[in-house]
């Protein structure tokens, strides 16, 4: 984290912000996975959220936060 405020400083408002960002990742990984499953001829699961866990995501936000404000 140190590292990374070298070169970026984030707003308080950006850092409330971070947990709903941090969901686009899950969703491209979905995304791609779904489109390699027709790509490979495939019929793609309904189920596509396996990539987000809300707890896990919501606990990297918190402690990504902590480690800002220090």
């Amino acid at each position: 984290m140190g590292a990374y405020r070298r070169h970026v400083e984030l707003t308080d408002e950006e850092l409330e912000r971070l947990q709903a960002v941090m969901y686009l990742r899950p969703l491209c990984l979905g995304c791609f996975s779904y489109r390699r499953e027709l790509v490979n001829g495939r019929q793609p699961s309904q189920e596509v959220s396996g990539f987000a866990n809300p707890e896990h995501i919501g606990a990297i936000a918190a402690e990504t936060r902590a480690a800002y404000r220090r």
